[in-house]
C-alpha cells in the first residue's frame, strides 16, 4: 500500500535529504496492488525520492550489490524489509541488505510476529555477531531494528544453532 514508503520518503523531505533516494522493491506494485503505493507517493509530492524495481528481491537485490560494490550507488544507511514472510526468502533480503549497508547502518524487519519471521530473527541474532538488535523501539512488537557494528568477519564455515 506504500506506507513505508511515504514515512521514508517523508522522512529524506523532513530532514532536507534532498539527494536521498528510497528504492522500493516491489515485483506486485502494479499488478495486485493496482500502483497504490506509488500513486500514494506521486500525491504527497514525493516521487522525486521515490524508485520502484518491479520484480522479487531475489532478482533484484543482487543487481543492487553490483551497484553498491562499483561505486555507482553508496552505501546504504536504511534497509526496511518487509517481503515474502517466510525464513528463506526473509534471511536472503537479510543477507543482501548485509552485503550493501555500511557501518552503523539499520535494518528493520517488519511483521516478526509470523512464525517463519521470528525464526529468522533468531537466527540474525545468533549468527550474525555483527549486528545489535535494539530491543526497545516504538515499534518492537512487530519490527526487529538490527544496527551493524561492523564488517562481517565470520569464518567461512561459522554458524550457531538457533
Amino acid at each position: 500500500m506504500g506506507t513505508s514508503a511515504l514515512y521514508i520518503c517523508q522522512a529524506f523531505a523532513d530532514n532536507g535529504f534532498k539527494s536521498a533516494l528510497h528504492t522500493a522493491v516491489d515485483p506486485n506494485q502494479d499488478t495486485q496492488y493496482k500502483s497504490i503505493g506509488r500513486n500514494h507517493v506521486k500525491r504527497a509530492g514525493l516521487e522525486s525520492t521515490f524508485a520502484l524495481m518491479h520484480e522479487p528481491s531475489y532478482l533484484a537485490l543482487p543487481r543492487l550489490v553490483d551497484d553498491v560494490k562499483s561505486g555507482k550507488i553508496p552505501k546504504l544507511q536504511f534497509v526496511f524489509i518487509d517481503g515474502w514472510h517466510t525464513f528463506d526468502y526473509t534471511l536472503v533480503d537479510f543477507f543482501y541488505a548485509d552485503l550493501m549497508l555500511e557501518i552503523n547502518g539499520i535494518i528493520c524487519v517488519d511483521d516478526i510476529r509470523h512464525k517463519s519471521v521470528t525464526k529468522c530473527i533468531k537466527y540474525i541474532r545468533t549468527n550474525y555477531p555483527n549486528y545489535r538488535l535494539v530491543e526497545k523501539t516504538p515499534c518492537s512488537d512487530t519490527l526487529a531494528t538490527f544496527v551493524k557494528t561492523a564488517d562481517d568477519s565470520r569464518e567461512w564455515n561459522a554458524h550457531k544453532n538457533f
